[in-house]
């Protein structure tokens, strides 16, 4: 007799306010009948987002390193399983002094010194799913969490798959493709993502990895957007205040806007550890009345500022480590809200903003091209109401959540 299918979902912070795809997913999955355990090894810190509220209840979080707890778990796993973690141990720690550029560069060693964390939660997870009879593990993230639950599926032999984004197949991918070797599917969110994980799998491997968008619920972002205000125009960006977002390019096209005598409000919504910087940058360049940074938010918060923006910049970029934006979902949410779109051609930005079809696009660290487009937008009410109608076209033809979700819950369930 077949054994009913249990899911469970491995993240390394749940709910994480710059995570409103994984709430999406979760949300339209229990919608279509999929039962989901949510597993993760850190709580919120701040702010989450209201939908987020339904699933704490549900949520098994991982205790302290040093905790009765997880030595418990650990030894259940060390004596009764010793072949399985043994097994789990020695593949880890070969295929991490195997991979050259941890074996190789010193400042990799880190690595290593995270391992500690490793063996106590996966021992502990194991433990937890096994008492919850979870028959398949989905992990979000080729980073930590798909290490984990290749350890888990060593302990419990149960098939494991997982979803890849953004920083975690760019910036020093650990045992990348032996995660898509032993795992039953591997799901990533952009074209380019795809042919990025095809390269390094392989061409025997490549069938295993699939491309599937993540999705708006789009009766939440109707285009119920305000008329314009006489007033001055508003740029808007929304994001976490790291390098590759590219706020300091947006900051400098900003005081090239104001040299030309263009007058505007730019509200930069997000946290993160590059706040001082970018205000240093405003203040340096007397910018302190045009660019406002008013902090994380929830979306129920930030939908009012999308109903008052008359254009949303995305300025990613490529950072010095290599990391990137895969497809933003702030993005999808302008267009569907009918907000117009200028944003850089980074990632999987450009299979959803087609320049001067659905957007204006842009090289990434440009502040010049950057003004230009934002000028044009601002200033050319008739090109911003052509990008906006074909833009809402392409976010509902290709990004309704009920749609992509569906084919993530069919991979799930194995249909």
């Amino acid at each position: 007799m077949k054994k009913p299918l249990r899911i469970g979902y491995l993240l390394d912070e749940f709910p994480a306010l710059s995570q409103t795809f994984v709430l999406r997913e979760l949300e339209e999955l229990e919608r279509q009948g999929v039962e989901i355990t949510i597993f993760a090894i850190r709580q919120p810190a701040g702010k989450i987002h209201d939908s987020a509220q339904k699933f704490l209840d549900r949520a098994h979080y991982a205790p302290p390193l040093f905790s009765w707890e997880t030595a418990r778990a650990i030894l259940r796993a060390r004596f009764g399983r010793p072949w399985r973690f043994q097994v789990m141990v020695t593949r880890l720690a070969w295929a991490g002094f195997m991979h050259p550029r941890i074996f190789w560069q010193v400042r990799h060693a880190r690595i290593f010194w995270q391992a500690r964390h490793l063996v106590p939660h996966a021992c502990w997870m194991a433990r937890e799913m096994e008492k919850l009879r979870i028959t398949h593990l989905h992990a979000h993230f080729a980073s930590l969490p798909t290490t984990l639950a290749l350890m888990v599926s060593y302990l419990l032999r149960i098939p494991f798959s997982f979803s890849a984004h953004a920083r975690d197949i760019y910036y020093r991918p650990l045992l990348l493709k032996e995660k898509i070797r032993r795992a039953r599917f591997v799901v990533t969110c952009t074209r380019a993502n795809l042919k990025h994980l095809q390269q390094i799998a392989g061409p025997a491997l490549s069938r295993k990895i699939h491309l599937i968008y993540h999705g708006l619920p789009l009766t939440e972002f109707a285009p119920t957007r305000a008329k314009p205000e006489p007033g001055l125009p508003t740029i808007l960006a929304v994001g976490r205040l790291v390098e590759k977002k590219g706020f300091s390019v947006l900051i400098q096209a900003c005081r090239i806007l104001q040299d030309r005598g263009i007058a505007f409000d730019c509200l930069l919504i997000g946290e993160g550890l590059e706040r001082p910087r970018l205000e240093r940058l405003i203040a340096d360049l007397n910018l302190r009345y045009r660019v406002q940074i008013l902090g994380a938010m929830t979306q129920t918060e930030l939908l009012p500022y999308f109903r008052q923006a008359d254009v949303l910049v995305c300025p990613s970029v490529i950072d010095r480590d290599g990391d990137r934006d895969g497809l933003p979902n702030v993005l999808l949410e302008a267009l569907a809200m009918k907000v117009p779109v200028v944003a850089t051609s980074v990632g999987g930005i450009p299979e959803l903003i087609e320049h001067e079809e659905t957007g204006l696009l842009c090289p990434p660290g440009d502040p010049q091209a950057l003004a230009n487009a934002l000028e044009r937008v601002i200033q050319d009410r008739a090109l911003a109401d052509s990008l906006t109608e074909k833009g809402r076209q392409r976010v509902v033809a290709k990004f309704d959540v009920r749609a992509n979700v569906k084919q993530l819950a069919q991979l799930l369930l194995g249909k």
